[in-house]
């Protein structure tokens, strides 16, 4: 077990402005944080969102930096047709790839159509065409390219 190191306010601050995260200054290793992501992702599948929420909710806030929390996230609020919030926390994702994945924006985009908010989920989708990664992920993000101008495709047909 880690020794918990008590440190002031503006150390705090200090290390969060040097890219620690508040799981590095309570000692919680990625291991760790790994295990509660396999258990949030496991309530996730087992559609207990309300607990995988809290869970997932927690990781976003001791590592704010990792995509896959805020993705997590998103999905539950997704699931529990909290449309807006889930919009919200999948644009988050996406700035977090540096907005080159584009499967959260995709998810972004379908959320705000559900949440009546049409015009936004256009705007979102014709973003879509500016992301991208090569390598390894470049299959899947053409997937979601790809589906994202199906959709686009559709609402601008029968906005004529």
């Amino acid at each position: 077990m880690t020794e918990k190191v008590e440190i002031s306010m503006l150390e705090c601050l200090a290390m969060l402005n040097n890219g620690y995260s508040f799981a590095d200054m309570q000692g919680i290793t990625p291991e760790q944080m790994e295990t509660v992501y396999a258990l949030a992702y496991q309530y996730y599948n087992a559609q207990n969102y309300e607990q995988a929420v809290k869970l997932f909710n927690g990781l976003c806030l001791f590592d704010p930096s990792e995509q896959k929390y805020f993705t997590g996230l998103a999905a539950c609020e997704q699931a529990l047709k909290n449309y807006e919030h889930a919009a919200n926390l999948y644009s988050v994702s996406a700035v977090l790839s540096g907005l080159k994945d584009p499967e959260p924006m995709y998810y972004a985009a379908v959320c705000l159509l559900k949440a009546g908010r049409r015009d936004d989920a256009i705007t979102t989708l014709k973003s879509l065409s500016e992301m991208g990664r090569e390598g390894k992920d470049k299959e899947h993000d053409q997937s979601f390219m790809q589906k994202g101008q199906e959709l686009l495709k559709v609402l601008q047909q029968t906005a004529e």
